[in-house]
C-alpha cells in the first residue's frame, strides 16, 4: 500500500514523509515531516511502528526526543 501525505499549508504538493526516531528502550516515534513548509507533527507509538527499519530514523529528530524524555517531569514507569 502507497500512502502519499500532502503539505497542509503548500497547495497540496505531496511533499511530507514519514520519520523515526528510538529515542529509548521503550520508546519509539513516527515525525511526519514537511520538505515544503514547517510542518511536523509527532506520533508517540505503544511499541515498534509497523514499518519501522534503522535506515528510517532521524537522528535529529531522535536527538529532540531524547531530550524531551529527559527533562519530562513525568516518567514512565520502568516494564517489568
Amino acid at each position: 500500500m502507497t500512502l502519499t501525505i500532502t503539505s497542509p499549508l503548500k497547495k497540496r504538493l505531496p511533499t511530507v514523509s514519514a520519520w523515526f526516531t528510538h529515542p529509548a528502550e521503550s520508546e519509539y516515534r513516527t515525525w511526519f515531516v514537511c520538505a515544503n513548509c514547517a510542518f511536523e507533527m509527532r506520533a508517540h507509538n505503544t511499541g515498534p511502528p509497523v514499518a519501522y527499519r534503522d535506515d528510517r530514523v532521524r537522528k535529529q529528530l531522535e536527538q529532540r526526543d531524547r531530550l524531551v524524555l529527559e527533562k519530562s517531569i513525568f516518567k514512565r514507569p520502568a516494564d517489568t
